[in-house]
Formats: C-alpha cells, structure tokens, sequence
C-alpha cells in the first residue's frame, strides 16, 4: 500500500516527515523520494537490527536522515533532542515485518523452531520463554484470551501449566505443539496462530505503545498535517477508535454514565478523520505480500495545535 500511503500523508518536497515504524525502509524509501534533497526524514524502529537496515537502503538519497532506536511512544523527546519543533506528517504501520519471522531469531513465528524471545528489542523486557514459564494460568488465561482471542484460551493456559512442569518451554516448536493440542482447527489458519499472537503483542506491550504513541505523535503534528496508521487486527482497530473519539471531541463513555470521564474535550477537537480511497491492499498487492491482507489505513489530520 505505499502509494496509497504516499498520497494520504500529503507529503511535499522540503517537509519534514516522521516513520515511526521505518522496518526495513520500504515505506521510507518512497517518502524520501517525494521529500527530496531540501526535505528531513525521520527514522524511528525499536529494533535496532531492523533499523540498520533502513539506515543501508536510504543510504544514497539526498534527503537528510535522522534515526533512532526506539518506540515512537516517545517521539516528542526525541525530536525536542533534535532541534525539532513540529513535523508535518508521521506514519505508523503497526504490522511486523517478514524479516522477523524469516531472519530474526527471536521466535516471532512458529515456521522456524527458535528459541521463544519475541521482543523487538531483544535488549530491553523480559523474553517470551523468561513470561510462559513463570506465569501462572490465571495469567496465561488472560493474555491468550485477550491478546489472541483465542476460543480455547483455557485449554492452552492448562496444557502450557501441565508441559511445563515436564520440562521448560523454550522453544516456537513446543509452544506450536501444546497450543495445536489445545486449540481447534481453523479453515487456513494454524492453531497456534492466536496464542503466538497473543504472547507477541504482550511480550511487546504494543497495544499500550499505540495507545501512548498515537497521543504523542498527534502532539508533535503541525496545524493541517496527518497521522497515517496501518492496523492489522480489531484489537489495533479498537484502540485507534477510542484514542480518535477522545482527541475528536467525542465521548467514548458507556451511555449509561452520567458524567464523560473519558477526556474527551467536545468543544475543541484537535483531530478528524479524513476519508481517503485505497484504505485496503489491492488484490495485486495482497499476492505480492499475503501478509498485507489484513492491512486497513487510517487518516487523521490535526486541527489544533497542542500547545
């Protein structure tokens, strides 16, 4: 979806741009080609191995670069500590590249049988094998229930409790094994998919980084300029839902209470929802990459500025 991407961000020659998930460059490579030599382009990936290898692909254009590893849940100190005030658009693409599953090594995907780390930092927090074989089921229960929305979540909790006590779970092959145990199968998807997933945006807390990163990117967005999200799954779709009816002026709260606690500000919104063509890959893009399938583009351009 990149020249669908392109378009949204309304990017001209000479802006100053953020990618908050540069990957492996792919989307950056184009931005820097419409930003041109006068343009800054800002790199943010809180893999540094991923981030490398953005730095590579970019290396001969004439845009100026500036990157750092990181979540872009704090892109406003990052920016203050380059001299940077305001951007005029930022991209997030909440999905996981290719090459964590193919070249990584952290155990992102049950195709490989690698030892289950999962984070994106593997640097930083605690690895997803350190999690399974301290958490207790009530635990497990809860992050393969809520992160996965796995139907058997109980049955998977049960049987990763009873395996573990044979042995450690340390490796993507044994995970894949006992959840394939517990899990049903479902039409084209691998019955570990849901807990893998599950434990992966856990491990990562990606749900509380969109949560914080979206507010954070909005804030450092000039008057006019946009916030470009791919999301992946409903979980990703949810939390972008209530972030924009907070920031929107419109109260996210049950019906059933009294007084908006939510902190929704009706009388100055700060974002809206601009519609836009291309919010899906194309059937052609979808054969490319089969993992962009579940891709859906959101775009929000700012009203006010946060003072």
């Amino acid at each position: 979806m990149v020249s669908q991407v392109i378009r949204a961000m309304k990017i001209h020659s000479g802006d100053t741009v953020v990618d908050g998930t540069a990957g492996e460059g792919g989307h950056a490579e184009k931005i820097a080609g419409v930003l041109g030599g006068s343009g800054v382009l800002v790199l943010i990936d809180r893999d540094k191995e991923m981030l490398s290898v953005a730095e590579e692909r970019l290396s001969g254009v004439k845009t100026r670069l500036i990157s750092g590893s990181g979540s872009y849940a704090y892109i406003k100190p990052f920016l203050r500590e380059n001299c940077i005030d305001r951007v005029s658009s930022v991209l997030l693409d909440l999905g996981f590249s290719k090459r964590h599953i193919e070249k990584s090594g952290r155990g992102m995907s049950f195709l490989k049988n690698e030892l289950l780390d999962m984070r994106y930092d593997p640097h930083s927090g605690e690895p997803a094998y350190r999690w399974i074989n301290r958490a207790d089921k009530k635990e497990l229960l809860r992050v393969i229930k809520r992160f996965g929305q796995e139907r058997n979540s109980k049955r998977v909790a049960e049987e990763i409790v009873r395996k573990r006590k044979e042995k450690p779970i340390m490796y993507t092959r044994e995970l894949a094994e006992i959840a394939a145990l517990a899990a049903e199968c479902r039409k084209n998807i691998h019955p570990a998919t849901k807990t893998f997933q599950a434990i992966r945006i856990y491990i990562n807390d990606e749900l509380g980084e969109l949560r914080r990163g979206m507010k954070a990117c909005c804030d450092v967005i000039k008057k006019g300029g946009r916030l470009v999200l791919l999301t992946y799954h409903s979980l990703e779709a949810k939390v972008v839902k209530g972030i924009f009816s907070e920031l929107s002026g419109k109260c996210g709260c049950p019906e059933n209470f009294p007084l908006c606690r939510c902190g929704a500000d009706r009388k100055r919104p700060l974002i809206k929802e601009v519609k836009v063509s291309g919010k899906s890959p194309t059937a052609t893009e979808i054969s490319e990459n089969p993992s962009a399938r579940s891709a859906k583009m959101r775009v929000f351009e700012i009203l006010k500025e946060k003072v």
